[in-house]
């Protein structure tokens, strides 16, 4: 639902440069020289080099996906529940601070990395992502994303 009343929403102040816009991926990207150099794992700086490559593979699909305020940082920390959670109790989100005019597929995407990183672990059991007896990180940004689906439909490039 904030997804569809962004859509309709624009403020000039957020068509700016922020480091947290997925759409400034590479300048961030800068940084991933130096992992091994400062102690990063080599295996795991080699992962973020082939997301680098993969995303610049990508970068003349992304010039065209939509573009709306997003809100820049769904995460569970962020988000307000009044009642037993069901999307008809009341509800918001905090924290506009990453507010920026991006990709409106951003919003999914961030959420859903949310998920994977901090709802899909032994210490948030309470999530019931599960897949043989494991918490898996995809079935909980499959569901975070089929929930956003639900609510506010993404143009076949957003889906891509």
């Amino acid at each position: 639902r904030i997804r569809q009343a962004l859509d309709d929403f624009d403020e000039e102040a957020l068509h700016r440069t922020h480091l947290w816009d997925p759409r400034q991926f590479l300048a961030v990207a800068t940084f991933s020289q130096k992992l091994t150099g400062m102690g990063c794992d080599a295996a795991r700086a080699a992962l973020v080099h082939r997301a680098i490559e993969n995303y610049e593979a990508r970068s003349a699909a992304f010039a065209e996906l939509p573009r709306a305020v997003c809100h820049g940082d769904y995460n569970d920390a962020n988000v307000l529940l009044r009642g037993d959670g069901d999307l008809d109790d009341d509800w918001g989100v905090l924290d506009v601070g990453d507010a920026v005019h991006s990709w409106r597929v951003n919003d999914v995407a961030i959420g859903a990395a949310y998920v994977m990183v901090t709802l899909c672990t032994k210490e948030n059991a309470r999530s019931g992502f599960l897949l043989e007896d494991k918490f898996c990180a995809l079935e909980g940004a499959r569901a975070f994303v089929r929930g956003a689906l639900r609510e506010c439909a993404l143009e076949p490039a957003e889906l891509e």
